[in-house]
């Protein structure tokens, strides 16, 4: 998506250890340490246009 020129991302994995390993692959990107069923816990419902689970997209496609 950034490589689109899409550039307001939220990453966010439950696993402290992807997202260090993300932060070193791509540290221009930005991350949070979340798991994604506690979002609303954390940002307002307004924030986010759409969520995409890459998990559930990895078995559609």
């Amino acid at each position: 998506m950034h490589e689109a020129g899409i550039i307001n991302v939220k990453n966010v994995d439950f696993s402290s250890i992807c997202i260090q390993r993300m932060k070193t692959s791509f540290p221009q990107l930005d991350y949070e340490v979340l798991d994604v069923i506690n979002v609303a816990e954390r940002f307002h419902q307004d924030t986010f246009d759409i969520i995409i689970d890459k998990g559930c997209l990895d078995s559609v496609l």
